[in-house]
């Protein structure tokens, strides 16, 4: 399933990849941000932060339920 966004966040232009040739087996695929990709994270961390601190909060209300 991982691999299967992988290939989706590359036909969108937010990563690419590239083989690497190891010391040992085959050569590996690895993954890096694209411009695009690093602009659309940075977008994101605002509604991530968001959503944590949601979460935190639900946490800390619950807690006061079962202590």
């Amino acid at each position: 399933m991982v691999y299967r966004h992988l290939r989706l966040l590359e036909s969108d232009g937010m990563i690419e990849s590239r083989l690497e040739e190891g010391t040992r087996g085959p050569a590996r695929k690895v993954y890096s941000l694209t411009e695009d990709g690093e602009a659309y994270l940075e977008a994101w961390i605002p509604v991530i932060k968001a959503r944590r601190d949601s979460l935190d909060n639900f946490l800390k209300m619950t807690r006061k339920l079962y202590e």
